[in-house]
């Protein structure tokens, strides 16, 4: 093998030297390369650590292979049975936001890329962001964005990257997910074999009969029934307060909360689409002026009185997600209090954040109904996300959990997320990190050091 200094594309470690003249092929994420071809641009660095290898920035962006690099990546290696030598993991991260497709992430959404980057980057994991029609599978390429660093501010670097190991999901918006260029982008990634995952938004009726239908989670389950006219009129028989609820939102789009304390008297607010409450005399005439189609669009959901503080009543946002073993962990919960005579937490509506032990002692004090909480939020995050997994058949990774708490100290879950928002509690988001990189390291199969 010989050791050039210009045109430099690998650089390993001493330890590598005999053993990668005797591998065929270089593969970097899911594209392989001959090492006869690239024999003339490796070259032994003695500073390089023992278990990684040093990539060219040519080489991860699909660039000319006769160029030098400045530029090189910090990767993980692993030898093959077939004399191959894998480099990576190449990760890929699947956005759509508000801002336009090939542009680069703004705002917050950018701050946390940025983290999780840094966060990769420190666990030698290449980590890309593109969205789905810059996927180029004819010449096995993808169009995105790198962050670097430079004079402490946000830089984004356009490419075109190898194709990755596996792609998390990270969509934002229902319309954007539903579009054909993200479609056709799932499909062809199933073909070809790359691991997906959280690959779409939960429906709020699919949950409910995969949590309801499970013996552990059952007993955190709200009576809920897909809307009809017979259902609603049931619901304001039976119940004073309660829900309806598009099946296909989150942070509280489009939910109706209907109260019928009075006999002839039904009041319901509509959230989003009016700033005042509404009242009305009979069913038909609350059925006539939702106009809300049957079927499973939309759900009705009992409710309950919520605990609170003061007049904000509150519930709690928890998340669990896998580890670097695959297993589901408990990541952290806060609690979200709900701005006054308000009755949806969510920050963006008005909500507050609020640590979650300090407020239980609180408001339940520091014995059993606290002592009773705790247990029961272990077990619906212990429980939830294998019933999803297991009744949904997707594979799931990340999810939050909403959970209402009733003046009696019990525990009712009220959404489940699979694109959840990240926190800004900073040890909370500290943990998502660390779990959801060390997660990468394992579904790609490389080794933890």
């Amino acid at each position: 093998m010989k050791y050039p200094n210009n045109k430099v594309l690998i650089k390993i470690p001493p330890q590598l030297d005999k053993i990668f003249s005797q591998q065929t092929k270089l593969q970097i994420g899911q594209n392989q390369l001959s090492i006869q071809r690239l024999a003339d641009k490796i070259i032994v660095d003695k500073s390089i650590k023992s278990d990684v290898i040093q990539i060219s920035r040519q080489l991860l962006m699909h660039d000319n292979l006769n160029a030098s690099s400045k530029v090189f990546h910090q990767l993980n290696y692993r030898l093959m049975p077939d004399k191959t030598i894998r480099v990576g993991p190449v990760v890929g991260i699947l956005i759509a936001g508000k801002e336009s497709a090939g542009s680069p992430p703004v705002a917050r959404r950018a701050r946390v890329y940025k983290e999780l980057s840094q966060k990769a980057a420190a666990k030698n994991i290449f980590l890309y962001f593109f969205y789905a029609d810059d996927f180029d599978w004819q010449h096995r390429l993808v169009k995105g964005f790198i962050y670097k660093s430079g004079s402490g501010k946000l830089h984004w670097h356009k490419a075109a990257f190898c194709l990755p190991d596996i792609v998390y999901n990270r969509i934002s918006y229902r319309y954007k997910e539903e579009t054909e260029a993200v479609q056709n982008f799932m499909s062809k990634a199933r073909q070809a074999s790359i691991y997906l995952f959280n690959s779409r938004f939960l429906n709020k009726w699919e949950v409910h009969k995969s949590l309801f239908n499970n013996l552990q989670t059952r007993e955190f389950v709200l009576e809920t029934d897909c809307y009809s006219a017979a259902t609603l009129k049931k619901y304001l028989n039976k119940y004073n307060e309660f829900f309806i609820k598009p099946t296909a939102s989150s942070v509280g789009k489009g939910i109706i909360k209907v109260i019928a304390n009075q006999p002839g008297t039904i009041d319901y607010f509509q959230w989003g689409k009016s700033s005042n409450w509404q009242t009305c005399h009979s069913y038909g005439e609350l059925f006539n002026r939702l106009s809300i189609p049957a079927g499973d669009k939309y759900i009705l959901q009992k409710g309950i009185k919520l605990a609170s503080i003061g007049k904000r009543v509150f519930d709690i946002r928890a998340q669990v997600q896998k580890d670097g073993q695959g297993k589901w962990q408990f990541t952290g919960a806060a609690v979200r209090l709900a701005a006054v005579g308000k009755f949806v937490t969510h920050v963006p509506n008005g909500g507050s954040k609020r640590d979650y032990h300090l407020t239980i002692n609180e408001v339940f004090g520091s014995g059993p109904i606290t002592e009773g909480l705790d247990k029961q939020l272990k077990n619906i995050c212990r429980h939830v996300p294998q019933a999803l997994e297991e009744s949904l058949g997707i594979n799931l990774a990340v999810l939050s959990i909403d959970i209402g708490i009733d003046r009696n100290g019990h525990m009712w879950i009220i959404e489940v997320n699979s694109k959840p928002a990240s926190f800004d509690e900073t040890a909370i988001h500290k943990r998502h990190l660390e779990l959801l990189t060390d997660y990468f390291l394992f579904k790609t199969n490389f080794v933890i050091q």
